[in-house]
């Protein structure tokens, strides 16, 4: 009869050669881009802003540049 192991996510799919011991790395920390994040945010905040700036001038536009023809 064959012992089976009970299988997790922190058990490895590979199987190491006899008398290896499974050593993981340590997981260095990487910091984060806050520079161009900020830049992301600045950018998405201006997006929206300007498309609410816009949106009481274009019933204007359209009769301006005559796109539906006075209807």
């Amino acid at each position: 009869m064959q012992f089976q192991q009970a299988l997790d996510e922190e058990t490895p799919l590979l199987r190491t050669q006899a008398g290896a011991q499974h050593a993981s790395p340590k997981a260095t920390r990487t910091p984060l881009p806050w520079r161009q994040f900020s830049i992301l945010l600045l950018l998405q905040s201006s997006e929206s802003l300007t498309s609410q700036v816009i949106a009481p001038f274009l019933p204007q536009l359209i009769r301006d540049v005559g796109i539906t023809h006075g209807d």
